[in-house]
Order: structure tokens, then sequence, then C-alpha cells
């Protein structure tokens, strides 16, 4: 599972950063474990030197790297915004400690700002976490399929389909993904990547109603070896088909796959995915709703264990977006967003307690996926 930098890279692990697409230097930190204050003097010189960059044609600097909860606060002191942090979906094996996090680190020029919404979202507390099981998969796609009077399947591609396939399906995605800014060259691109398995809801002709894609990279990091992240990204749903739980199926279906794929890695003494998640486009509630049922958590119902510094409450009265919030990171023509602006993400993740199950238990039951 080697990481990509291609044009339509959503995860974009690059070191040192890079200018990216929506006007942001994006990067992933791969020098070292951000563990204590010199390796986090270390990180601060080197966000702030790639801040040097942000202006009116750059208008955002976005930097991951890997921590620990108890760094957070350090980092913050040392002038480096800490936007959103997630822990590990399976823990980093021969490691003297086992609380990793992956935190975001980024903020916006003047131009590029948004004022805080206090009531966002995120900001009301976090509904029990439903987990759709393989079994629940199928069975909720029969009952969309019933209320759309259609015998609906499910598609997939992956790392082992062939490459002539995922290019006959092309023309299916055209629509799909033109909100993001996509034509058919970069379609092609993303079906094309070995990288990225992509999973979906199709009508009886074959129509692809709904999409979930998992961008899949290793990043090698200094002192911490090879991690390997997964991505969900690019979902999106036909407008005359939004807000009947196609997404919750699509999305479902792919973090099972998931599991399936780090099950098997194990089993072959290979990395598993260690981390699963996703950055939900906050004009999208059932993209949000979706991801909560799905076993997913919001990054933002983390925040008062990282300490009362980024508590929502007292980042807003800072004038910053509660934490979790990436601010006008992408744009997606949503038909939401205003001309010049950008969509603000929510980062939500697979926590190990939902993943440890999925492990145990693979293949329970793919339902009537058609993988390719």
């Amino acid at each position: 599972m080697q990481h990509t930098t291609l044009a339509t890279s959503s995860i974009g692990a690059c070191w040192p950063p890079e200018l990216g697409s929506n006007n942001r230097i994006r990067g992933f930190y791969t020098d070292g474990i951000i563990s204590d204050s010199a390796d986090a003097d270390a990180f601060a010189d080197a966000y702030h030197h790639a801040s040097l960059r942000v202006g009116q044609e750059v208008s955002r600097v976005s930097i991951r790297l890997v921590t620990f909860p108890d760094m957070l606060s350090e980092l913050e002191d040392r002038g480096v915004p800490v936007e959103a942090a997630m822990p590990l979906s399976v823990p980093i094996l021969r490691q003297s400690r086992g609380d990793h996090l992956i935190a975001y680190t980024g903020h916006n020029h003047h131009s590029r700002h948004e004022t805080p919404d206090e009531e966002n979202v995120l900001l009301q507390p976090a509904p029990a976490r439903q987990l759709l099981w393989r079994d629940e998969v199928e069975r909720k796609l029969g009952r969309v399929s019933q209320r759309l009077g259609d015998d609906l399947r499910l598609g997939s591609i992956g790392r082992d389909t062939e490459e002539a396939y995922r290019l006959s399906m092309s023309p299916n995605f055209a629509e799909l993904y033109a909100p993001f800014g996509y034509d058919d060259a970069d379609v092609q691109e993303l079906l094309t990547n070995p990288n990225n398995t992509v999973v979906w809801v199709e009508t009886s002709n074959g129509t692809v109603l709904s999409t979930a894609m998992a961008e899949i990279a290793t990043i090698s990091v200094a002192g911490l070896g090879n991690l390997v992240m997964a991505e969900v990204t690019e979902a999106s749903t036909l407008p005359g088909y939004r807000g009947q739980g196609l997404y919750r199926v699509a999305s479902g279906a792919l973090i099972c796959r998931l599991a399936d794929m780090s099950h098997e890695a194990i089993q072959n003494g290979e990395n598993p995915i260690h981390a699963i998640y996703g950055e939900a486009n906050m004009n999208m509630p059932g993209v949000l709703q979706a991801s909560m049922q799905n076993g997913r958590r919001f990054a933002s119902h983390d925040a008062a264990s990282y300490g009362s510094r980024f508590d929502a409450q007292n980042r807003i009265a800072d004038g910053r977006q509660p934490f979790g919030v990436l601010e006008q990171n992408f744009r997606v023509e949503d038909g939401i967003v205003a001309p010049g602006r950008y969509n603000s993400f929510a980062l939500s993740y697979v926590p190990a307690e939902t993943m440890n199950p999925l492990l145990m238990y693979p293949r329970v039951s793919h339902g009537n996926i058609a993988t390719h």
C-alpha cells in the first residue's frame, strides 16, 4: 500500500509540504513523532516556515503529524494551531506508548476565515454509535430497494480489480464526482488508482446512485515505521436520491471491506490499516449522520479530553472554529457554498472499540456486494 501524490489524492502525504489544490499548502510531517518539547520545537519551526507562504494566492496551510494527547497543548503554546486530532483505529505494535494521535494543524489567511457557528451540529451531544454490520448492510439495502421500487445492488472495485474494468466504470461516476471539480481524466485517475477502494449502490440497469471511496496510503514516519491510513472520501449521491439512506449503505459496506483488508494483512504478517477516517462536508447533514451511524466518532467529541483550551465554547470565544472542524478546507460544488468560498469539513474516525469486532469476525456476510 504505497501512497500517492496524484492531483486527486485526498491524503496528500508529502514532506516537505507542497502546494496542493484549492490554494492550500499541504503535508504530513515524517521527520519523527512529536513526543517531547524538543520535537515540538522542531515541528513548530517547520510549520511556521511553511506558513510564510500564506498570502493572497496561498490562503491555507494544513500539516498533519503523529503525536500524543499531552503534546497538543505544547504545540498550541508554540503558536501552532491544532484543528483536530484522532486516535488510531488499530494500535501500532512494538511502540512504548499506545496512545498515538494523528493531529491536524493548520490555519487560513484572513480572506479565507469564517465566523464560528455556535449552533454547529458538532457541538451537540454525540448519539450512541450504531455500527452498520455486514448483515445489516444487506437488510438496509433491501429496505431502500423496496422504497424506491428497484432491485438495488452493491458494486465495488479494490486493489485486485483489473484496470480495464476500472476504466469501463469511469463514465458511470462522471456526474457523481463533478461537484468535486473533477473532469473525465480526474475520474479515470480516481478509479484506476490501485490505492483506491470504491463501493457504490447501483440500480438494476447499472446507474450508480451513491458512492463512497477509500484512499489508502502508507506513510513512513521516522521512529514509528510505516503508518497505513485509509481516508473515506469523495462521498456523493445523485441529487434526486439523497435522504434515502444510500450513502449509509455504501459507506457501511466500505468500512467492512477495509476491516477485511486489515484482517487479511494481519494474517499475512503485514501492517493493518491503522487509521480509518473521513472528512465530511458540513453542508451535507446526511453524510454526517451516516458517519455516526456507521460507527465513526467525530473528533469534536474528544475535545474536552485534551484540555479546556480545546473546549468548543472557549475556541468560539477566541474566534476559532470548534475542535474537529477543518475550516474552509476544500471547495465542493454542492449548491450551498457561496461563490469564491470553500467548504468546512468535520473529521471523524473509526475508534478501536468499533474496529476490534470487525477484525475478530471478518467476512460474516458480503450480502449482494459484487466485487471485481
